[in-house]
């Protein structure tokens, strides 16, 4: 997990750095005695960061992935290996309730697809959760504009400056690639391809 490692006290579980906390060795939870309790967090945990380990997942998603496996590993009733599709289901309508309702569809189907996977990894593709399911809902439509509309924010660039040459071509492409604005930002020059016109 990077820089990242679940850190098991008798408090509960989190995210540290192991880095931020170099040569300090008094006081640390790895000088208590053994606790059974601990233990089994610990071997949760381990199974986590190996699950996390097998895909190039960004930091981003191992820290969703990571929030979501702890809460699923702590609070799943007899541990991970046991739950069935509808105590999984049950889970999840649970802790969707547990934060008002805001995780919604997709979220759930992200915790789902989360969940499901590090259960595979973990134990076979056997486990009975393997089989739970949520109606993934159609998300709205999204809002687009017409072609004379496009043509009519497209004329509005002075191309006799050269920012109103570069928005210009930043707009073109936005509307012929379908970047995002985060993906045009990081767009550079060596990255087009100007003999077959592609970026």
């Amino acid at each position: 997990m990077g820089d990242l490692r679940i850190h098991t006290t008798r408090h509960g579980t989190a995210l540290t750095n192991p880095r931020a906390n170099a040569g300090d060795n008094g006081g640390t939870p790895y000088n208590r005695a053994p606790d059974h309790h601990i233990e089994k967090e610990k071997d949760k945990n381990l199974m986590i960061e190996k699950f996390l380990a097998t895909s190039p997942y960004t930091k981003a998603t191992k820290r969703t992935y990571t929030h979501i496996l702890l809460r699923f590993t702590a609070q799943v009733q007899h541990g991970p290996a046991t739950p069935t599709a509808a105590q999984l289901v049950n889970w999840l309508d649970m802790n969707d309730a547990e934060n008002g309702g805001t995780w919604g569809n997709a979220r759930l189907n992200l915790a789902l697809a989360c969940i499901q996977s590090f259960l595979r990894h973990a134990y076979g593709s056997a486990h009975p959760a393997l089989e739970a399911k949520i109606t993934r809902q159609k998300g709205k439509l999204q809002r687009a504009i017409t072609q004379s509309q496009l043509h009519q924010i497209l004329a509005t660039f002075d191309t006799l400056t050269p920012k109103g040459a570069r928005d210009l071509a930043m707009a073109s492409i936005m509307s012929q690639a379908a970047f995002r604005a985060s993906e045009i930002c990081r767009l550079r020059q060596e990255h087009v391809d100007t003999e077959h016109l592609t970026a």
